[in-house]
């Protein structure tokens, strides 16, 4: 499964670090539209889940833009090969 999870995220911890920002953005964004008043005293301020979800979409979006592509590994001899 963690082999899975980092071909996900392309063996980027900035990348993964991004999803978990949008991730916590949209959750932000259903509970305030859902009860608002669940999150009121920890969000004061109306646009923070919206910036939580641009600012992980813009931090995948910078690091996806310098990705190069990966150089072919040479396979592995074993011993007698």
């Amino acid at each position: 499964m963690w082999d899975r999870i980092r071909k996900f995220v392309k063996d980027s911890e900035t990348i993964a670090w991004s999803y978990i920002q949008m991730a916590i953005g949209v959750l932000a964004l259903v509970v305030t539209y859902v009860d608002p008043s669940l999150v009121a005293p920890v969000l004061p301020v109306k646009w923070l889940p919206w910036f939580l979800l641009a600012n992980g979409i813009f931090t995948k979006y910078l690091r996806e833009r310098r990705t190069e592509p990966p150089e072919p590994k040479e396979p592995v001899r074993g011993i007698g090969a």
